[in-house]
């Protein structure tokens, strides 16, 4: 028998999206989708970001270092950009656009507040696949909310959906 408990925290919805270019490549074609985000003035807001690219993607994937907390910007409103996730073990179809969202995608962006036992699975979890099977990275242990020595995550997010055809802007 397992036991957990979640929160849907209060949504706090991205304030704008915008696409802009990588000033680092050559190409006039990939970029990064930026955002606006205004924290509450209360420590301990969690985050989790995802994105699909309409007519490529076949659902939402985490962007990179997709879940997040607050406490380094706490209470701010700040500007930050998005890189482009793969599914885990997939490989991208063109290796020049690998992390880069591409000029005229559609792109529904998917922004969910969490509470702070599912922002640590999330971290915990990316950290522990990011280090694959090297033997000389250091162990992460994954936290887990479900108890009785439970592994995963009972989860609750508080969800927005924001659309947006990447056209630059200057």
């Amino acid at each position: 028998e397992y036991r957990s408990s979640t929160k849907i925290p209060e949504i706090v919805p991205l304030d704008s999206l915008w696409f802009k270019l990588d000033v680092n490549t050559a190409s006039d074609t990939f970029g990064f989708i930026w955002t606006t985000l205004n924290d509450p003035d209360t420590i301990g807001n969690n985050y989790y970001l995802w994105a699909k690219r309409l007519g490529r993607d076949n659902g939402f994937i985490s962007v990179r270092g997709a879940s997040f907390d607050d406490r380094l910007f706490n209470g701010e409103r700040f500007d930050f950009n998005m890189a482009r996730g793969k599914r885990f073990g997939t490989f991208d179809e063109n290796e020049e656009e690998q992390s880069f969202f591409r000029r005229n995608d559609t792109v529904v962006v998917k922004f969910a507040t969490i509470d702070t036992p599912v922002e640590k699975f999330w971290s915990t979890a990316r950290a522990a696949t990011s280090a694959g099977f090297n033997p000389f990275a250091s162990p992460v242990t994954v936290m887990s909310n479900i108890d009785n020595s439970g592994r995963g995550v009972w989860g609750g997010y508080g969800v927005t959906y924001d659309t947006l055809i990447c056209i630059p802007v200057p």
